[in-house]
């Protein structure tokens, strides 16, 4: 089956803005033409703003296709739930709400010539010479699926929390004299000397006892836990254990195909660039020069109409969907053809079409397989909400979850042991069992000896589970763990070898000695720091990421020691070096700016809050559930 294509209709869009932007670009008055009144449900109210779910759910996408190509290309819902993404768009639209809230009550008003100022000097709006240019405009709506209205009403929203943030911010300064102290303060810089007792230096280390091994397990507080186990009982409803109780006849499958046929067949695909008209005669003046063998480009720019707009490669069905007219036009003519003139609710179209793909109808027989055993899952889903209706109403009328279960041909299965991730005592996941992150909370939020609530998973199956009996997460037996306590006993007693030499070569140098040559003695190579800051957070190689911290407790010559990846390192402070005064007098501005900024956000981010307790906001979670489900 051939991949979806570019959407046609963000490209008709196009044509539209492009055609009637410039004449309302002077007044910003133009409505949205393109979509009738539609009936909006909110996702959330806060105060007297509503969060449509149209808006709701074009901000999702947006963030989706900006995240996108960190997730491998794709990022599906559930990912995006997961990570917290859908509340942090859903957020960040209710902080938008709370300050346009504010801002109608205040009366702050945006006018034309605000927006128009604005969007003049937006780089996304202009072209090669810097000027706002009406087709980058309308092609950047289009690149982000939105109208001109619902634009507007944005950047009108943006520009009143600008407004409001600058009004709350302004005042956050920062005294230079605070600022050249934390320049200072930061800029300091600190080298060091240094060796490494390394892991691998220790080859001779003996098996541990058996009273070691106990003593090391004993002591041990964490290491070797066997997780909090249930003990359950579950009835499980699930459609792909139903579908062996389910036919398929012939006529449904021949049915199934009639209907799914477009689905499962490669459709017919055609480059289609078009240009829009205003009136009939300007297309059938274009549509005759074109017939002449003038270029279809050229011919377009001549006329005024500007130039073609490409629709990419796109099926009947995509463009019939809301320009039948031009669908039809478009797949009536050969390759390399001009349509003949026709009109549609935003004016006189000619379309080129300078490609043609064939497409493919798949033989019934090449997916009946497939159908057979999609339509017995669709059945059996159908059968496994009758079931799970019953199921509830049975146990409604007081049966219990065995008698219901009973009466239904169901089964209630026990598992001995299930922890919060699933897995059974073996540390894999029990099959059996839905995997589904509902179904764990369900477990482990049940009281013991109670039914849970009949509950649906992700994938469309039922369960109830009543958790007979709760296993303490308790130390596993010495038996089954010694190996791995001998190799954790056995990486602790290399650390304390080595402390216990790095620490006897520390109070050498701290009492006298010179640290080069006992190093050389001990067989250590020493080497010699980057000047190091107090706050160094990226890592470097060969820098513990302690060891600035270290070296700022130290006294200049002192040493100390740190742990490091490979073992147990020795430092010794060599050089103390005070902030740079050749860039002091730029890093101190820019340090004033950066703080201001910080406070500025913390200022803003107080206000937040304040709003927050200012005005109710409502989260309707169902409305919220079914755009999500669209995704």
């Amino acid at each position: 089956m051939a991949d979806k294509k570019t959407n046609p209709i963000k490209k008709i869009v196009t044509i539209t803005l492009f055609t009637l932007l410039i004449a309302s670009f002077g007044a910003w008055g133009i409505g949205d033409i393109f979509q009738g009144p539609t009936h909006s449900y909110s996702v959330a109210e806060v105060g007297k703003v509503s969060i449509s779910q149209q808006d709701f759910s074009r901000n999702l996408r947006q963030e989706l296709g900006r995240l996108g190509p960190q997730f491998g290309g794709r990022l599906d819902i559930e990912q995006a739930q997961a990570l917290g993404i859908v509340r942090q768009v859903l957020d960040r639209l209710v902080n938008r709400a709370l300050f346009e809230q504010h801002a109608n009550e205040l009366g702050l008003v945006v006018t034309s010539d605000q927006l128009r100022e604005q969007i003049a000097t937006l780089p996304a709006f202009q072209d090669a010479t810097g000027r706002f240019s009406a087709f980058q405009f309308e092609q950047a709506l289009r690149n982000s699926g939105l109208t001109e209205t619902t634009f507007l009403a944005g950047l009108t929203s943006d520009i009143q929390r600008q407004q409001l943030t600058s009004a709350i911010s302004s005042a956050a300064m920062t005294p230079r004299t605070l600022a050249d102290a934390l320049y200072r303060y930061s800029g300091e810089t600190r080298t060091a000397e240094t060796v490494v007792f390394r892991n691998d230096s220790i080859t001779d280390l003996p098996e541990p006892t058996d009273a070691q091994v106990q003593t090391f397990y004993d002591n041990d507080s964490g290491s070797f836990l066997a997780p909090e186990y249930r003990k359950i009982s579950v009835l499980q409803i699930r459609p792909d254990k139903l579908t062996g109780e389910v036919a398929v006849s012939d006529e449904q499958l021949r049915d199934e195909y009639e209907l799914r046929k477009e689905e499962l067949s490669i459709p017919e695909l055609r480059s289609v660039s078009q240009v829009l008209f205003q009136s009939e005669d300007d297309a059938k003046d274009a549509l005759a020069k074109v017939r002449e063998g003038r270029d279809f480009s050229a011919v377009a720019s001549e006329t005024g109409a500007g130039t073609p707009v490409s629709l990419g490669l796109v099926s009947r069905s995509e463009l019939s969907g809301q320009l039948p007219e031009l669908a039809e036009a478009a797949f009536a003519v050969e390759q390399g053809g001009v349509s003949e003139p026709v009109q549609s609710p935003l004016g006189w179209h000619l379309a080129l079409v300078s490609e043609i793909q064939e497409g493919k109808i798949t033989p019934f027989e090449d997916v009946a397989d497939q159908l057979r055993s999609d339509l017995k899952l669709n059945l059996a889903t159908d059968t496994a909400i009758s079931l799970a209706n019953s199921l509830d109403d049975t146990m409604a009328g007081g049966s219990s979850l065995e008698a219901a279960a009973g009466a239904l041909g169901l089964q209630v299965e026990n598992f001995e042991r299930v922890d919060r991730s699933g897995n059974g005592t073996s540390g894999e996941k029990i099959a059996d069992l839905p995997d589904d992150r509902t179904f764990i909370t369900t477990v482990f939020s049940t009281d013991v000896g109670q039914d849970s609530l009949l509950t649906e998973t992700a994938d469309g199956s039922y369960f109830v589970v009543r958790p007979l009996e709760v296993i303490p997460a308790a130390k596993k037996p010495l038996a089954d763990v010694r190996n791995d306590v001998i190799e954790a006993w056995k990486e602790a007693e290399v650390t304390r070898l080595l402390n216990e030499k790095a620490k006897v070569l520390s109070e050498a140098v701290n009492n006298g000695g010179d640290f080069a040559a006992l190093a050389e003695e001990a067989g250590l190579s020493l080497t010699t720091t980057p000047a190091l800051r107090r706050f160094n957070t990226t890592p470097t190689p060969g820098i513990p990421l302690d060891l600035p911290t270290k070296l700022f407790e130290l006294q200049q010559g002192k040493a100390d020691v740190v742990d490091d990846a490979e073992g147990i390192m020795v430092a010794r402070l060599t050089e103390i070096a005070a902030a740079p005064a050749a860039t002091a007098d730029t890093a101190i501005k820019t340090l004033q700016t950066n703080l201001a900024g910080r406070m500025q956000n913390d200022l803003v981010s107080q206000f937040m809050v304040t709003l927050n307790s200012s005005y109710s906001v409502d989260i309707n979670n169902r409305n919220l559930d079914t755009v999500l489900s669209q995704f």
